[in-house]
């Protein structure tokens, strides 16, 4: 059985969280907050990193508007049986005739290195067996 560890988590326009930098050190963490205060944010982060599809991630601002133009990335370095591995996702809010028509291509980067969704999610699962 493989140990993971969360070691950071790092959060850009990710929906209502401009610039998050969460670090876990691989230590078992509780985060408590009052409602509405961005838990299930970073929990959703985690799980779209890690190619899962989550509703609503764009960045919005404190109204909740979508705001345009602005690039959600999230990021997480892991310490896997010893081993620290850097993962990303991005993507791009895309408009067509001042309308939100959802995003442009996912981005995802495995240790720093650009791969297609195919690419990442096997070697995701290659890793994490």
């Amino acid at each position: 059985m493989k140990t993971i560890r969360l070691i950071n988590e790092k959060l850009t326009n990710f929906k209502g969280i401009a610039s998050g930098n969460f670090a876990f050190n691989g230590e078992n963490t509780e985060i408590v907050a009052d409602v509405m205060q961005g838990k299930s944010t970073i929990k959703d982060a985690y799980l779209w990193c890690l190619g899962l599809e989550i509703d609503n991630f764009y960045p919005v601002d404190k109204n909740n508007k979508i705001i345009e133009g602005l690039e959600t990335k999230v990021e997480l370095t892991l310490d896997i049986d010893g081993i620290e591995y850097i993962l990303s996702r991005s993507a791009k809010v895309k408009y067509k005739n001042k309308v939100f028509d959802g995003y442009k291509k996912d981005m995802f980067e495995f240790d720093r290195v650009p791969c297609n969704t195919t690419e990442y999610k096997t070697k995701l699962c290659d890793l994490l067996g």
